[in-house]
Formats: C-alpha cells, structure tokens, sequence
C-alpha cells in the first residue's frame, strides 16, 4: 500500500537523500550541485512566506514501509483551491512502472474530497521526460516563468490540472 510519511527523524532525511542521489541527472539537469543532507533540510523547511507550516507538507512515499519516493506540497497556494506539487521523485529503481501515476490518481481524488479544485505543478523547461510525465497525466501548460531551483533561478513550464 501506498503512503505518505512526513520526513520527521535523521532516519527519514537519510531515505530522501538516498532518492535524492538516485537521480544524479535530475540534480545535473537542474544545475544543482550532488544532493546532501543539507540540501535534504532546506527543501523541508522551504516555502513561500504567505504559506504557514501546516500547509507544508514534504515527505517520503513509501510502498509497504519501504520509500521509494519524495513528496513536496504546499496546500492553498498559490491561491487557497490549488495544490501545489514542488516536488515529485521517485527512487531511480522505480521509475517506469507506473508508481508515478498511481501517487498523482491517488492525490487528486485525496484533494478533491479535501475540497481543492487544482493541481499544479512547474517543472524546469530542460526536463523534457518530467514535462512528458505530466502532459500524459492530463496537466495543461498555463505559461512560463522564472523559479529558484538549487542556487540559480531557472525557466518553468507551469501546468495544471483541474480536480
């Protein structure tokens, strides 16, 4: 059974860490430097300003208590119908096999009976596979823009979806 675990102890960081250094190319094609446990830290404690903590949420999936993916969220923004995915990675050993839709189809019907009315996502313009995964799942671009991905901003493609 598929699950969400929040990223609580040195034990959680270390699992997303380990998913993290599974995708070497993710973090080169995003010009970030190798992922650390620093890195790790930051990404659970980042949001935007106007997002308050409990609407945060950042941590592993796992399948049968093993992880096997990174989860980062923000709920009600940027406008309080939306969810916003910051963060989608699965392990690098299970890519491909259709996790990645069964966590979006489980999401989305756990955020419509929340009460949101979108899923949103913006994912780095040079990620063309993620861009792919997300279009296949329904997602329409919404635009352009600039984010801060790693130490550099870079261009994003904005997608939605209704709920």
């Amino acid at each position: 059974m598929l699950r969400f675990h929040p990223v609580k102890t040195a034990a959680d960081e270390a699992a997303v860490l380990a998913i993290y250094q599974s995708n070497p190319d993710y973090f080169a094609l995003t010009v970030q430097p190798a992922p650390t446990l620093a890195m790790v830290q930051e990404d659970a404690a980042a949001r935007p300003a106007e997002v308050s903590k409990w609407d945060k949420h950042y941590g592993l999936l796992k399948v049968d208590d093993r992880p096997v993916g990174v989860l980062d969220r923000l709920n009600g923004y940027p406008e309080a119908d939306i969810v916003y995915i910051g963060l989608l990675m699965l392990a690098k050993s299970e890519q491909g096999q259709g996790l990645g839709q069964r966590v979006i189809r489980g999401l989305r019907k756990q955020f419509k009976q929340q009460g949101f009315k979108r899923l949103r996502v913006a994912v780095v313009s040079a990620n063309t596979g993620a861009l792919t995964f997300w279009e296949q799942l329904g997602f329409k671009p919404l635009g352009e823009s600039q984010a801060q991905v790693g130490a550099a901003p870079q261009a994003v493609v904005i997608l939605e979806q209704a709920l």
